[in-house]
């Protein structure tokens, strides 16, 4: 086998030294792509429910601000799973339970019969953080 030869004499190409860095730094930036990857996928599940659960937060917050004049201290406890769909509630909570919302209405102490604070909290049983809403709602007088 013959080997063309450069202007100084030796035999051109790579040499053992050259292939085996080469393969260092291709390794080590496809380890850093599988990371990003990974990272990428649970920001988004994280991101999907957040969503769910301040998409529950919200119906509920509407339902309450829609509804006839809430009594208060009225107070109460969901169970839905990962697609936001409710679960029979009971004694305890629902096997498949991905989200817990609950929310209570209080007066307002300087106008107790006439304003309420609503407020709605949808927690991931994942651990994720809980979604808040809170509202005042306001009786018309006269």
């Amino acid at each position: 086998m013959h080997f063309a030869t450069g202007m100084n004499g030796r035999a051109d190409g790579f040499s053992l030294v050259e292939v085996l860095v080469a393969t260092c730094v291709l390794a080590v930036g496809l380890v850093s792509l599988v990371q990003l990857a990974l990272l990428a996928q649970a920001a988004n599940r994280s991101a999907a429910l957040v969503t769910v659960a301040a998409m529950l937060a919200q119906n509920k917050m509407e339902q309450l601000r829609g509804s006839s004049w809430p009594d208060a201290s009225e107070s109460c406890c969901e169970y839905f799973d990962v697609h936001g769909s409710s679960l029979p509630g009971g004694a305890g909570q629902p096997q498949g339970t991905a989200f817990i919302r609950r929310w209570t209405i209080e007066a307002v102490a300087a106008l107790p019969e006439s304003a309420r604070v609503l407020q709605v909290w949808v927690t991931p049983v994942s651990g994720a953080a809980p979604v808040r809403l809170v509202s005042v709602r306001a009786r018309r007088l006269g």
